[in-house]
């Protein structure tokens, strides 16, 4: 697939340029490697900016990078941790599913609206998750960005199925 479909379905131009610099640096293959991950040519958005890599033996996402936006809203201790460990009580089998998912077939997947929830807060914004493969094909991590807008969104209570959409596209 072009990435013109998942770029047509976002609304905030930084995500976009992270996906324009994902499909740059993917070629011909169907997923870029991390060590294809510039951080000089993304230095604008590091602190939006997330990574997972896959651990075959473990079969869990371990932390590898995460910008300041993101632990200033979801915490401390992403890198080096278990996914499953990070999220404990805040959704962490969703994710997992998510990203095996995004790494399976592979695909890219977007988030808008309501996108997390966190300490009894809706947070709101955008998301894209991008797969990361070693030898181009078959996926070992995931690339991401979230913009968080916490204007607007605050302690209302809301059901775990209404933070759930979720748009994937195949690669």
């Amino acid at each position: 697939m072009s990435i013109e479909s998942i770029l047509a379905h976002l609304q905030e131009p930084s995500l976009r340029e992270i996906v324009r610099f994902w499909g740059k640096a993917r070629g011909d293959r169907r997923c870029p490697a991390w060590r294809d991950i510039d951080p000089v040519a993304l230095a604008p958005h590091l602190p939006i900016l997330w990574a997972w890599r896959w651990d075959e033996t473990e079969q869990t996402f371990i932390g590898r990078l995460a910008g300041e936006a993101i632990i200033d809203v979801l915490g401390p201790g992403f890198r080096g941790t278990r996914l499953e460990d990070y999220f404990t009580g805040r959704r962490g089998p969703i994710v997992m599913s998510r990203y095996r998912r995004i790494i399976s077939e592979p695909a890219a997947m977007c988030n808008q609206g309501r996108i997390c929830s966190h300490s009894g807060r809706v947070v709101g914004g955008e998301r894209i998750v991008l797969p990361l493969a070693e030898d181009g094909q078959h996926g070992d991590g995931v690339f991401g960005a979230t913009v968080y807008r916490m204007q607007g969104y605050g302690r209302e209570r809301i059901t775990t199925s209404e933070l759930q959409t979720a748009d994937f596209f195949a690669l």
